[in-house]
């Protein structure tokens, strides 16, 4: 079972975001955060295998806490934003930067014609960043400490800016595979990533 957390300022868009991820079999929230501060205490103490998180919140932002809980207990993050345009460079750059590892459009709401596929987006992304983890717990650090070069990015359909290597998104879990140990293994591993795939 996949335990996520939701980070997310607005109670009902936090109730529909739980009620997507609650209804894949997979996936369980074990906890909610009103907003980034909040969501560092519930990472410390439940350690969840993904954490979806919102940009825009009181007290400490998206950005901020998710370079925080990277820095303490890293955990794939999956920024889940209510923007039109997420994947817009400065956003995505913003993001990545501060150590997340997928930008998506909030799933629409329930009755528009997109709400299938965007909510299954989320939910298969959420699973994806899941995998990514499990393969990776207890792989020995690189010896050279370098990740993997990639060929450029690619957004996906409904905004999840995808920046694995390009060979690997043939191969989605051995590419995250490699991905995630590169973005695990290393000190400062979130600007130094960063700085190789630009």
């Amino acid at each position: 079972m996949i335990k996520v957390l939701v980070v997310e300022d607005s109670p009902v868009v936090r109730e529909f975001l739980v009620h997507i991820l609650n209804s894949d079999p997979d996936i369980t929230v074990i906890a909610t955060a009103n907003d980034g501060e909040e969501a560092l205490g519930v990472v410390r103490r439940q350690r969840p295998d993904v954490i979806t998180m919102d940009i825009h919140m009181p007290k400490l932002n998206g950005l901020e806490a998710t370079r925080l809980i990277m820095e303490t207990s890293p955990t794939p993050i999956v920024i889940v934003s209510g923007s039109e345009n997420p994947s817009k460079v400065i956003t995505t750059f913003n993001a990545m930067d501060a150590g997340a590892l997928a930008v998506l459009r909030r799933p629409a709401g329930i009755g528009h014609p997109d709400h299938g596929a965007t909510a299954q987006d989320m939910i298969q992304t959420v699973k994806l960043m899941s995998d990514v983890r499990g393969r990776t717990a207890g792989s020995a650090p690189s010896k050279r400490g370098r990740g993997p070069r990639t060929g450029g990015n690619k957004t996906c359909r409904h905004g999840c800016l995808d920046r694995r290597p390009t060979s690997a998104r043939s191969y989605p879990g051995d590419a995250s595979k490699k991905f995630l140990r590169a973005y695990f293994d290393r000190p400062a591993h979130v600007r130094r990533v960063h700085k190789r795939i630009r």
